[in-house]
């Protein structure tokens, strides 16, 4: 077997697709994650460097007596009709009587650096504060005995707000639900693509001997087990090679993109590391730490595996090239399933305990659905280690079959019907 697996490999390492595959691949996506990185803290810089409202001046033109924005806490603020040309990051509040009561507005000077949407971005925190005032100020002219001093008024017509607080912005809790969405849905993606380039490779690998009429002479040093084991084997080594390289130069572009970044635009907020964050917090399972990151990359490896045995037991019995395609749609439609099913389920939200235990055991949807619930934390490490064996023992038992398929159909020409009955015999 180990002379069929380094034939194999030396054979699919001479093509054009491996050279792009191994190195202008990866090379792409080291770029790419260069460039995420920095392109989102360019963006968080042009934050940064906006102009802020840096005071506030108030006009009182109302019959308010309570005006007093000491506690408003916010902004340092002074009392004036307009605003000193030399303060260009200030806002002015003008407080007026209406016909319904007290009506207040924020205006951006002439002379101010400031935009109407940093107005409206402190107009919450205003409609609050103004809230307050206008009771504490109601209290004092129907109490005009009352003998509390302006602070104590103002905290007992403070509200108590319980507010539950997520770690992370508001940005990166949403850019969180989203990631766990869209995450699952790009490992699915990606291991899909593999499957389907990969197992058609393995697939004219497994039958290439008995096209090309070599298989009588190769039967005298090696057996039809050890044959297709060493084919199969080496094409998934080709693959993980592949595989992995991609993902160590994805995430090293990200790691040098924030180095750069932090060189380039001093301290500013990663999104993606926030995400992260949010993801460990919030999950079932030890989200993104390292036996998840570890686990989860162990389970893509099984998956794909098992992917490259399901492909070398429908080419198994072939023996005409033209009868692969016919042969090979029976693989596609299976992965096409379960893909989709794997695809599906995400988006689609709110399924029973037991289909989702279902999904998770079943190896043609838990190949898609494993890698990337381990990696965000959906499974708790009890369920992924548990769910992670049960795919490993389906690939052993269907590589063992795999392999008297082929064994059955080089020496006693049978199609395959016959072999699972044999199997469970023994």
């Amino acid at each position: 077997m180990k002379d069929v697996y380094f034939f194999t490999l030396k054979q699919n390492m001479k093509g054009k697709g491996f050279k792009i595959a191994t190195f202008l691949i990866p090379l792409i996506l080291f770029i790419i994650g260069i460039a995420i990185t920095i392109g989102m803290a360019g963006g968080n810089s042009d934050e940064n460097d906006s102009f802020k409202v840096t005071k506030l001046y108030v006009n009182n033109e109302s019959e308010l007596i309570f005006d007093d924005f000491d506690y408003y806490g916010v902004l340092p603020w002074e009392k004036g009709k307009i605003v000193p040309k030399n303060e260009d990051t200030a806002l002015l509040l003008n407080i007026t009587d209406g016909a319904d009561g007290i009506c207040y507005n924020l205006s951006v000077p002439e002379n101010s650096v400031l935009k109407t949407d940093d107005a409206k971005e402190l107009m919450p925190s205003i409609d609050e504060y103004m809230n307050i005032i206008i009771k504490a100020d109601m209290i004092k002219k129907d109490n005009p005995l009352i003998s509390c001093s302006d602070e104590e008024l103002f905290k007992a017509c403070t509200p108590v707000v319980a507010n539950y607080v997520t770690v992370g912005d508001e940005n990166a809790n949403l850019g969180a639900s989203l990631f766990k969405m869209i995450g699952p849905m790009l490992i699915v993606f990606v291991l899909y693509f593999m499957s389907l380039v990969y197992g058609q490779t393995i697939g004219k690998t497994v039958i290439s001997e008995k096209v090309s009429k070599l298989m009588e002479t190769l039967l005298v040093t090696v057996k039809p087990s050890k044959l297709i084991s060493g084919k199969i084997l080496a094409m998934f080594s080709l693959a993980i090679l592949q595989m992995s390289l991609w993902i160590v130069c994805f995430v090293a572009g990200f790691v040098a993109g924030h180095y750069i970044a932090l060189w380039k635009y001093g301290e500013y907020t990663n999104i993606i590391l926030q995400i992260i964050e949010i993801l460990r917090d919030g999950s079932n399972g030890p989200a993104f730490s390292v036996t998840a990151v570890v686990l989860s990359i162990l389970v893509l490896f099984i998956a794909f595996l098992f992917l490259c045995v399901l492909a070398g037991m429908v080419s198994a019995p072939v023996s005409k090239a033209e009868e692969l395609s016919s042969f090979f749609s029976i693989y596609q439609v299976i992965v096409v399933v379960g893909f989709m099913i794997s695809y599906i389920i995400p988006l689609k939200g709110g399924v029973s305990p037991f289909i989702d235990r279902l999904l998770h055991i079943v190896p043609v949807t838990s190949v898609f659905m494993l890698p990337s619930d381990i990696l965000i934390g959906n499974l708790t490490r009890t369920e992924s280690i548990t769910y992670t064996a049960i795919l490993a023992v389906f690939t052993a038992i269907l590589a063992v079959y795999t392999g008297k398929i082929y064994k059955a159909r080089v020496f006693y020409n049978d199609s395959g019907e016959g072999t699972l009955k044999r199997f469970l015999k023994k």
